[in-house]
Parts: C-alpha cells; structure tokens; sequence
C-alpha cells in the first residue's frame, strides 16, 4: 500500500504472533511476523519549532487555513491546530500527505529527531492507549469512579454545602444550639420569599457590592465561597440572571453580572459605604425580613471576637463603619429582636463601631438571626459555650 494513500485513521499495525515466540522476521512457525517498518504509521518528534514552521509555510505558501488544510488531509481543524502549537507530534501518514501536496515538505525530514508510536501523547485512557492496557475493564471502571466523584464535588461547590471544616465533638451542650456541619446556606433559603431574598440581595450589594458608574455591571466580592454562591442563587432567584466565571485573587473570590435592567434597579438604592441607608420594606417588614437583612449584612461586614486562650474572654459581635446613621439604623433593626447594642466613635475620625456584647444578646443574636458564614457561625456557638466552662 502506497503511504501516500492512507487516510491517517488506520489502526496502528499489529504484531502477529503464533502460539510459540521466537525472533523477529521470520514466516516460519515459532517466528514473530510484523509489518514492514516502511509502512507502519507512527509519530514524527521535530526539532523544536520545525513542526510549526512546516505548518506555517503552508498556510503562507498556499493559502491554506486550519479548516481547509485539515479538509485536505482529512483530519479536523483542533487537530490541525494541535500539530501547529506543537502540543502534539505530526503522524507519518499526514505528513506524507503535505509532501504530497508539496514535495517541499520532504525538506523537513532532516529535522525529524524521533519517531514515536502512534498511541504517543494521546490522553490516558483514551482509544489509543487502551490498546496498551490488559485489564480494561477494572481501569476504566476506576476511570468512571473517579469521574462521578469529580462530578459529585463539583455538585457540592456548586450548590454551595461544601464545608470548610470538620467540627470537633463536643462531649456535652448545655445550650440549645444546632450543631455548626447541620447549617447549610441553601437549605436556610428554601422557606424565604421575595422580600427575605431581595433584602439579603440588596444587604450584600450594600456591604460588598460594586457597581461601577455609567456601566450596566455590577459585582460582589468576598473571601467566602458560600457567599458567593447564595449571592449569585439570589440573582438568580430574583432576576434570572446568570453569573459570569467566578474568579479568585489573593484568596478574594470575584462573580460579576451584566444587566441594563438591574443596573437600572440599583441606581435607585443608596449602597454607596458613605451614603447607604436601610430600605423602607425593611424597617417596616416583617422579623424574617428583618433577619435577612441583618444577616446579610453582619455576614460581610461584621466579624466575631472571640480568644478564649486568655484569662479575661472577650465575647463579641463587632462592626466598624463609616456611615454613622446607616450604624444607627443598624441598631433600631436589632431592637426589634431584643438584642442590645454598644455604639462607639468616631475612631480615627471616621469609624464608628457597632458592637454586641453579653451571653443573653450573643444566644438571641444566634437563634434569631445567625449567620450564612460556617467559621462565623462556629465561632459564635464557641464564645456562647464558654460562658458556661
């Protein structure tokens, strides 16, 4: 068979071997029989560079693009593309082929270094390899094993439930208080309606949104993932919009969104860290209303201090802001669940602190409003319990 006939999608040539092995060559019983050398296609190792360069005075000398000439040699545009950027080694048989097209091509056989089998650079447990593998079936059963777990993993993270930790036991709880690996952001959503949801949405645009001037963008950042995903599940709750790529920068996650009509939306709101102030359908909700805004909001801004290595424990819910009315509001809202607060500042002068001190405020602060944070949420339920050591 010619090589210059060959469609470049034949088999690679087979060893044939009788019941007894014995030297190469041969017809003889007892003897190997292989194909000639000259007709077996393998893969071609250029000098670095040389392969590209083949490719490169084709699609300079004939006006050849990727799809045509991959016509041509009867092979698809991505493995064109491949041989081009050298992520792959040419066959034989194309390259025989491209001498065909132009005999030029044979120049390039002074830099050909290796030659390869044909199953070289192919993907582990593609078709290729598995001509080299003798027990198929338990790899590639172990192959979809560790595909389903992936997939399963990637549920997990998508949808938000991924724990970030393992919570230690605890031998005995004399609060009634939900274990921390129970509390899961999406299953909290489930029971909220639109104005629990849109109070959370415009909490979090407030506290770490963004939404830069004369764009129809706007994004949230945080450096934690359950966030970013019950953000990106409330836009889409509430608008059916669809995240862009979540991206991560210094351990900051980033999800943006493009929208003309919410854009719109967001311009009416006052989310500015100077400026914001407390939605109308909030103050007068209802408590679930009211919980969600907190929540949202303590969640990205708030933090809890809590050292329980020193001798004098210091146990609390604290907030620093710069927007002094939007702090008192904050306060009127934890008012309605009983919760007192301590107001201090200016710091600095332009900080003023929120903070939440005392067992009984730090025990309804957990069951009334809580948060969506895991590490927040353990390290609360760890300060309320020390009150009792």
């Amino acid at each position: 068979m010619n090589p210059l006939c060959r469609t470049g999608n034949e088999p690679p040539a087979e060893v044939l071997k009788s019941q007894k092995h014995g030297s190469v060559g041969g017809e003889m019983e007892g003897r190997t029989i292989t194909v000639s050398e000259e007709f077996k296609d393998c893969r071609l190792e250029f000098a670095k560079g040389k392969q590209r360069a083949l490719f490169t005075y084709f699609f300079e000398a004939h006006g050849f693009t990727q799809l045509r000439l991959g016509q041509t040699l009867g092979i698809s545009k991505t493995t064109v593309r491949g041989y081009f950027h050298e992520r792959n080694n040419v066959r034989l048989s194309t390259f025989n082929k491209l001498a065909a097209i132009d005999v030029s091509a044979r120049q390039f056989e002074n830099f050909i270094e290796k030659r390869l089998p044909i199953n070289w650079g192919a993907r582990k447990g593609g078709y290729a390899t598995s001509a080299l593998i003798e027990d198929k079936a338990a790899y590639f059963a172990k192959i979809r094993e560790i595909k389903r777990l992936k997939n399963l993993h990637r549920a997990d993270i998508k949808n938000g439930i991924l724990l970030m930790f393992h919570e230690p036991k605890i031998k005995q709880k004399i609060l009634p208080i939900h274990r921390v690996d129970e509390y899961y952001p999406i299953e909290k959503q489930e029971g909220n309606g639109l104005h629990e949801n849109l109070a959370k949405f415009i909490a979090h645009v407030q506290a770490d949104g963004c939404q830069p001037k004369n764009t129809n963008t706007f994004s949230y950042v945080n450096t934690n993932i359950h966030l970013i995903f019950e953000f990106c599940d409330l836009v889409q709750k509430l608008f059916r919009l669809k995240n862009q790529k979540i991206s991560k920068r210094r351990n900051i996650f980033y999800v943006g969104f493009s929208n003309k009509s919410v854009a719109k939306f967001l311009e009416g709101l006052k989310f500015y860290s100077i400026d914001w102030e407390v939605p109308y359908f909030v103050k007068i909700g209802s408590e679930k209303t009211k919980a969600s805004y907190l929540q949202s909001f303590f969640d990205d801004e708030g933090s809890v201090i809590f050292v329980p290595h020193k001798k004098c424990f210091d146990r609390a819910i604290s907030m620093m802001l710069i927007n002094k009315n939007g702090v008192l509001e904050l306060i009127e809202l934890l008012k309605c669940f009983e919760i007192e607060c301590n107001f201090h500042g200016p710091y600095k002068g332009k900080y003023y602190e929120l903070k939440i001190t005392g067992k009984e405020n730090l025990i309804k602060f957990y069951e009334r409003i809580g948060f969506i944070s895991l590490n927040k949420q353990r390290k609360l339920m760890e300060a309320i319990n020390s009150y009792l050591k």
